[in-house]
C-alpha cells in the first residue's frame, strides 16, 4: 500500500501544481497586459502545464509502481 500511496502522493502533486501554475500564469499575462496574437499565444504557453500534468501520469505510474510496469510490459 506504500508503493500506491506513493505513486497517488507524486500524481496529485504533479497534477495540483498544474493546475496552480496555469490560472496563476493567466493573472501575470493580464497584469502584463497582454492583447490580442500576444495574449492568444501566452494562452497557448500557459495551458501547456495542464497538458503536461495529465500526460506524465503514465511516466509517473511506469516508474513507480512495479504492478503497473508489469502489466503494461504484457500488453
Amino acid at each position: 500500500i506504500r508503493r500506491v500511496a506513493r505513486s497517488l502522493f507524486i500524481v496529485a502533486a504533479v497534477d495540483l501544481s498544474g493546475w496552480i501554475l496555469t490560472p496563476g500564469l493567466f493573472q501575470v499575462i493580464i497584469a502584463l497586459g497582454y492583447k490580442g496574437n500576444k495574449m492568444f499565444a501566452a494562452e497557448q504557453c500557459v495551458v501547456n502545464f495542464i497538458n503536461i500534468a495529465l500526460a506524465v501520469k503514465f511516466f509517473i505510474y511506469y516508474s513507480t509502481s512495479t504492478d503497473y510496469r508489469s502489466a503494461f510490459q504484457q500488453f
